[in-house]
């Protein structure tokens, strides 16, 4: 099996973002991930971002560099593992989950103040903290079919 990386992170908007734009972030980014062998999920709602990627740790790392000079956003917080053994979401190059698509899983909620909890040091910066990350990661994963 190939080496592979994941990494989650939250970042703020610096610009609206409607449905159309984000539907059309969705697509720029699935065809870019597509060449870089990248697969995640993309959630945004009240003005933050949530997004979780893998892939071969170089392209993540490129990707990265990219996301990060996007001026549409500010990074707050980045999460990564490079002990990915399979991928978590295969099919899904670029998946934009919506809020209605989500409401019965509410995972992303979750996940999202548990990375600001890890972030802000209200919860311990610690291997279990994050493995508890990667376990809710895991747990959306799961409900991947239901998109």
């Amino acid at each position: 099996m190939d080496n592979l990386s994941g990494l989650v992170y939250t970042s703020n908007a610096l610009i609206s973002f409607d449905a159309k734009k984000l539907e059309e972030l969705a697509e720029q980014a699935a065809k870019k991930n597509r060449s870089m062998q990248i697969t995640g999920y993309l959630y945004y709602e009240n003005k933050k971002f949530l997004q979780y990627i893998e892939g071969p740790p170089e392209q993540l790392e490129a990707l990265m560099e990219s996301i990060e000079q996007d001026p549409r956003h500010e990074i707050v917080y980045v999460l990564q593992t490079d002990d990915v053994e399979e991928r978590r979401f295969p099919d899904w190059d670029m998946q934009w989950l919506s809020k209605p698509m989500v409401v019965s899983i509410r995972m992303e909620n979750i996940l999202a103040s548990f990375i600001s909890m890890i972030k802000n040091e209200t919860v311990q910066p610690s291997e279990e903290n994050f493995n508890k990350v990667w376990d809710m990661v895991d747990r959306i994963s799961r409900f991947k079919h239901l998109v």
